[in-house]
């Protein structure tokens, strides 16, 4: 929450408007934007550091490209402890709710209390966010080169960069292995169907020799393996573009 040292006998303190206070330090009345850091010379506000999140245009309305995949709700749990600008980020993203000052325990608790009522995604930092990431139905690490051991332990997927739009191809790319999964439960099963009905309606069928049945079973691998390389023909749109049109919800 802050750093404390005494240079030239006096008390030097850097943090949040919590920690001051916690010091009995008064804070001057100033209107500014962003998550600020106030600076302390002996038990008086000598500075104050804003710092402000800078939005991405990709970022903007990302909410409702996730909503279009079938999700829910998309919520944002931040560790910052200024709410306007966690308002301020919820509101440009268009997050359903918001939550800020958030502890890894308090975003651990916000992911078990909505698993009560479904299954949760957490996205977040692999190493602050790693009780919260292991606690989800699916963790996603964003950020997972700066410790790789710690994001694979905690999540179940890791993205090493630092793009959003990585999250968004990982859903295209969800969406598509079920359809691909799919029609590899589908296909062998209209196989099996198909020889059974042969089989009970033709009559030489019947005293065909023994490796039918084995030819019956490569077909079947073989119609399995042609329908997962179909998954190198995936093509993820970037989810910016004109072309791009979000299908059905996923599971």
């Amino acid at each position: 929450r802050g750093i404390k040292a005494v240079i030239e006998n006096q008390d030097i303190l850097i943090g949040s408007a919590e920690t001051l206070l916690n010091q009995e330090i008064k804070l001057p009345d100033i209107d500014y934007t962003g998550r600020a850091i106030w600076v302390a010379v002996g038990g008086d506000v000598k500075g104050i550091i804003v710092i402000r999140d800078i939005m991405l245009a990709e970022m903007q309305h990302l909410a409702d490209t996730i909503h279009s995949f079938g999700i829910e709700k998309v919520i944002l749990a931040t560790g910052d402890n200024e709410e306007q600008e966690a308002k301020r980020v919820a509101e440009y993203i268009n997050a359903d709710e918001y939550y800020f000052n958030n502890t890894p325990e308090d975003k651990t608790a916000l992911v078990k209390k909505h698993q009560a009522s479904g299954k949760v995604a957490m996205v977040g930092d692999g190493v602050n966010d790693a009780p919260a990431l292991a606690a989800a139905n699916v963790g996603i690490a964003i950020g997972g080169h700066k410790n790789v051991n710690l994001a694979i332990t905690s999540s179940d997927i890791v993205i090493l960069g630092h793009d959003a739009k990585d999250l968004i191809k990982i859903l295209q790319l969800s969406q598509k292995m079920g359809g691909i999964i799919q029609q590899n439960y589908a296909w062998p099963w209209a196989l099996i169907v198909l020889v059974w009905h042969w089989r009970h309606s033709v009559f030489l069928i019947r005293f065909l020799p023994l490796y039918y049945t084995t030819l019956v079973q490569f077909s079947w691998s073989l119609m399995l393996a042609a329908c997962t390389l179909l998954i190198l023909k995936i093509h993820l749109l970037s989810p910016y573009s004109e072309k791009w049109m979000p299908g059905p919800g996923i599971n």
